[in-house]
């Protein structure tokens, strides 16, 4: 009895999804240099004329990874953008909650992935911001305006609030984890996220009413 256009389609899709779980595990952390298309192909399990099938070329590849990657991180992008404490506990909590990511949960490992293959190829790097930073940024950005909106943080542009905060944690996941900084100078994570906090509460606090 043929199948209906409906299972296939779910196959086609699950095959798709199984692929892409065994890319992840493969490409994250990046390790030696840049895998070809055939190592793509062994590390997927697959023949390279299949995953040129299902997904094109060595760049579409590379996306549809991040694309998966950043699928399964909404969730957590949610958590980040409610903005439920009052601001110094709610900026606390933020950072406790990516640093936690970075460094404990291995984040990281996708944004070092990201970027060696995004600062490649432009394609590729486009695909990073848009499936992995940004949406990481921009959720950080919406817990930010909800405290201006609120009145309790200086009416600052979200965005490069969101940057002060972001980009400290991820460079310095990336020096301790990826670049042996933690063999050549090890970096106090807890300070690092206070000192942050810290600082930013102290010039983005609306001043007191």
């Amino acid at each position: 009895m043929p199948r209906k256009p409906g299972d296939r389609n779910r196959d086609y899709l699950g095959k798709r999804q199984a692929i892409l779980d065994r890319l992840h595990r493969a490409l994250t952390p990046p390790a030696g240099p840049p895998p070809s298309l055939r190592d793509l192909a062994q590390a997927a399990g697959v023949s390279v004329p299949v995953l040129k099938h299902y997904f094109g070329n060595r760049a579409a590849i590379i996306a549809a990874v991040m694309a998966h990657q950043g699928a399964q991180g909404r969730p957590y992008l949610a958590h980040l953008a409610r903005a439920d404490l009052p601001f110094a506990a709610s900026i606390r909590a933020a950072m406790r909650f990516m640093a936690e990511g970075l460094f404990e949960a291995r984040v990281s490992d996708i944004h070092a992935f990201g970027l060696a293959e995004g600062t490649q190829d432009g394609a590729t790097g486009r695909a990073y911001l848009e499936h992995l930073f940004e949406p990481t940024l921009q959720a950080l950005e919406a817990r930010l305006a909800a405290h201006v909106a609120r009145g309790e943080m200086k009416p600052v542009e979200p965005r490069l609030a969101a940057l002060m905060l972001l980009a400290p944690l991820v460079l310095g996941a990336l020096h301790q984890d990826h670049l042996g900084g933690d063999v050549v100078r090890p970096l106090d994570r807890e300070a690092l996220v206070a000192a942050l906090v810290d600082s930013f509460c102290a010039s983005h606090a609306a001043a007191a009413s």
